[in-house]
């Protein structure tokens, strides 16, 4: 046969509205060159050849559908899809061919009643599925249960604590499509780890000692234990009341730093009170030596009569 019979097939569809708009190599899901080869090969049988051919396409073709409920295996599932989209192309091509040559001769029988079920998505891995803040999020991808391509869209930022989604859909060649969806959560699970030193040391009579520091990939607030000492939430360390060394020379409480996301670790810290100005500079409390030492020298002359 010298005719394009795929041209024959898309006015046959549209005249007695099987679909609404042309059907091309895409809507069939196969290659432009599998197409073409679909219509040469067509093009060269007979009519006799073209009803054989169609037969035995329609029984692989329901073996495969088949398949396509049964099997559990991905791989399966993605070849069989790809081997039946080849036969379902040849049977539109082949039938349209009959068509053009016989009218409908009960050929619309063979024609396909539109697929409107979308294909049904698997995500492989966790869902919802967790990442460390800081760390690499790397997705576990997901697949259509008739083969189709999935593809993704959404971004995890894994340096800002939250919640995020990956969309994944997936369309047949009838238009059908289908999503699903992952999220994940970046998580802050480490706790700050200091870096400042667990003991200071600070002048008598006065408020400051020093700071305290921690590290972490969030905000650290701080928080000290007891009444005689004081922090800022930035770890700005002080007495509440200024020390006296000879009242109390050391002292003793525990520093807790805390991040964004209520993660808490604990230091215990001693702060040496140092002496000013000597062993004793309490003028109340003094005491006092004085030493003297004296010399004296005397010459006296007297004269009397009688």
């Amino acid at each position: 046969m010298k005719n394009n019979y795929f041209t024959y097939i898309l006015g046959f569809i549209f005249a007695v509205g099987i679909v609404t708009t042309d059907v091309n190599a895409q809507q069939l899901d196969v290659s432009q060159d599998q197409l073409s080869q679909i219509q040469n090969r067509v093009d060269s049988m007979s009519i006799s050849e073209m009803k054989d051919r169609r037969e035995t396409l329609l029984l692989e073709k329901a073996s495969l559908e088949d398949e396509q409920e049964t099997s559990q295996s991905p791989a399966v599932l993605k070849e069989g899809r790809a081997r039946l989209d080849l036969v379902r192309a040849e049977l539109w091509v082949l039938v349209g061919a009959l068509v053009a040559v016989n009218g409908l001769d009960g050929e619309s029988d063979y024609f396909e009643a539109p697929d409107t079920t979308p294909p049904v998505i698997t995500i492989n891995g966790d869902n919802p599925a967790t990442v460390e803040l800081g760390g690499t999020y790397t997705d576990a991808g997901a697949y259509a249960d008739d083969g189709s391509v999935v593809t993704s869209s959404g971004t995890v930022d894994t340096n800002t604590v939250g919640s995020y989604t990956i969309t994944y859909s997936a369309t047949d060649f009838f238009g059908n499509t289908g999503t699903a969806t992952r999220t994940v959560n970046v998580v802050d699970t480490t706790a700050p780890v200091f870096t400042s030193s667990a003991s200071f040391s600070a002048d008598e009579n006065q408020t400051a000692i020093g700071t305290v520091t921690a590290t972490d990939l969030q905000t650290v607030t701080f928080s000290v234990s007891g009444s005689e000492l004081a922090i800022t939430s930035g770890g700005v360390l002080t007495f509440v009341t200024a020390p006296d060394y000879e009242t109390k020379s050391s002292y003793t409480a525990t520093v807790t730093a805390t991040d964004a996301s209520s993660n808490t670790t604990t230091q215990d810290i001693t702060v040496t009170v140092n002496d000013v100005g000597g062993i004793d500079d309490d003028p109340g409390t003094g005491t006092g030596t004085g030493t003297g030492t004296g010399t004296g020298t005397g010459t006296g002359t007297g004269t009397g009569t009688t």
